[in-house]
């Protein structure tokens, strides 16, 4: 009874240990598969995101190129080398209005002599160019993108932040978003002239942003959100308005990677550093007030902003949750199969126990049948060799060499108790006559 209870304690406790231990190394490794999985998922929307950033990306690029390539266009007008020799204006206008009139994407292309006096503009106003008056020009010395395109060597270009239009010291309403690429120009003596400067409407490149996309300055500042009033705080003295300060952990992540998503608890953001610039030119800080100049001038390399896009996490759960659902339901089906195993080698076990249990019992009875054997083989007194018996008075000599009868002998050396008796033939002879006798008086009777 000891032994089956013993047993079953053995079944019990092996197939809970077994249970256990297959079950947490299976659901561990159900758990990195699960991740792994969750992982890939994430990753394939990070992918498809990343697409839709390259193009966007691409786009951007081109349109810079673009601009790039007009206003060394513009440098190389023959209009320009003109004016450097009469001083006459109008073929440069009337160049300029062309130009305008073709492209449709330039608030203004000016010409401003060495001290920062416009000395020839065509706005660009209501989808018609036209070419401002005399007395409309402005000295634009004070602004920081003058000085910082005044300064560049011949044949650099230069492209300002992504800000807004100021005109005459205070910021042109509505707002007009404005790319300011500029390149030093120099007569056929090699003397600086001034600078040509094209103002791009980048209302046309936001646009094309749409509503899903925010765009992000080097600062953090939104240029570009469904939400037009979250925009240009560094220009609207709305330091609040800043996506760096609203949302610092994921900023921190954005800013120090060229590319990736931040997962959060009920949003993901995805992002991608755009660099639209070719190294060779240069830009600055730019300056949020009309005549303040840059802190800093900088190669295009390190010109860049920001794409991010915002996901509800419930678009990437779907795909999640039935990954979710299928592994949940192989952990159940594995600690099924498992919790059997663990029954069947529970069982074995508690087998290879009850048959070891029983040869071990077997055993130690053979041993004491053994030890019992080896005790009554030690009590057993045995006569080997050749044996002297008297031939006559039949008495036995010892190892001493000592005649003795042969009941004191067998005494000594057998472990047995000599009775005494007397055969029929003995009786016979020593008792014949009172045998005799005794026959003949019960034949009377």
């Amino acid at each position: 009874m000891k032994e089956e209870s013993k047993s079953t304690l053995i079944f019990a406790t092996s197939t809970i240990l077994i249970f256990m231990v297959t079950m947490i190394a299976t659901v561990g490794m159900l758990w990195f598969a699960y991740h792994a999985q969750r992982n890939a998922l994430l990753k394939i929307a990070e992918n498809r995101q990343q697409v839709e950033f390259e193009r966007t990306k691409q786009m951007i690029e081109e349109e810079l190129r673009s601009i790039t390539s007009d206003l060394l266009f513009l440098v190389q007008s023959s209009a320009l080398y003109s004016f450097f020799e009469t001083g006459e204006t109008t073929f440069l206008e009337n160049d300029f209005l062309a130009f305008s009139q073709c492209k449709k994407c330039y608030d203004q292309v000016r010409y401003l002599d060495d001290s920062g006096m416009e000395k020839v503009r065509v706005n660009f106003d209501q989808g018609e160019p036209r070419v401002v008056e005399e007395d409309e020009l402005q000295n634009k010395a004070k602004r920081y993108y003058f000085k910082d395109v005044y300064l560049l060597d011949e044949g650099r270009i230069f492209v300002s932040p992504l800000d807004l239009n100021i005109e005459h010291g205070t910021l042109e309403v509505p707002f007009k978003p404005m790319l300011r690429f500029g390149t030093p120009v120099f007569d056929s003596k090699g003397k600086r002239r001034g600078i040509i400067l094209l103002n791009y409407l980048a209302e046309k490149l936001l646009k094309q942003l749409g509503d899903d996309f925010q765009l992000l300055n080097r600062q953090g500042y939104w240029l570009h959100h469904r939400n037009p009033e979250l925009c240009w705080g560094f220009m609207l003295q709305k330091p609040e308005n800043n996506f760096a300060k609203q949302k610092p952990t994921v900023w921190s992540k954005i800013i120090s990677h060229e590319k990736g998503m931040v997962l959060k608890t009920d949003k993901t953001f995805f992002f991608k550093t755009v660099r639209p610039l070719a190294k060779e030119v240069m830009s600055s800080s730019g300056s949020g007030q009309a005549y303040e100049k840059s802190l800093e001038v900088f190669s295009g390399k390190r010109y860049f902003w920001k794409l991010v896009t915002v996901s509800p996490n419930s678009k990437l759960e779907a795909g999640i949750t039935v990954l979710r659902r299928n592994f949940l339901f192989l952990g159940g089906a594995s600690g099924f199969i498992l919790l059997i195993l663990a029954l069947i080698l529970g069982r074995v076990l508690s087998q290879r126990y009850q048959a070891y249990a029983l040869l071990k019992e077997r055993e130690h009875r053979l041993a004491l049948a053994n030890r019992k054997l080896e005790e009554s083989l030690a009590n057993v007194k045995v006569l080997e060799g050749l044996l002297p018996v008297c031939a006559a008075c039949k008495k036995v000599r010892d190892d001493k060499g000592y005649w003795n009868q042969i009941d004191h002998y067998l005494i000594e050396h057998v472990d047995a108790r000599i009775t005494h008796s007397i055969c029929p033939e003995c009786a016979k002879r020593l008792y014949g006559d009172f045998l005799d006798d005794q026959d003949d008086d019960n034949k009377e009777i």
